[in-house]
């Protein structure tokens, strides 16, 4: 009977080790998909904002081109 009770906690033991393990790599993994998507919008953030630059000084120096007389 004693043995049966040690083979029962030695299963217990690399069940538990196994599903922990599986916890730490679902865990990793949510980290990393959180810091790629972090990455990602600062790099569209970033390519928005050049964008929306470049059109203003576009806009700028065409209306400075402008005669009075034009709409």
């Amino acid at each position: 009977m004693a043995a049966m009770t040690q083979l029962v906690k030695l299963f217990s033991r690399k069940r538990r080790a196994a599903e922990e393990g599986q916890h730490s790599l679902l865990t990793m993994n949510n980290e990393m998909s959180k810091r790629r998507f972090t990455e990602e919008l600062s790099f569209e953030t970033e390519v928005a904002q050049a964008a929306a630059l470049s059109v203003i000084l576009l806009s700028k120096k065409q209306r400075q081109a402008r005669g009075l007389d034009e709409l």
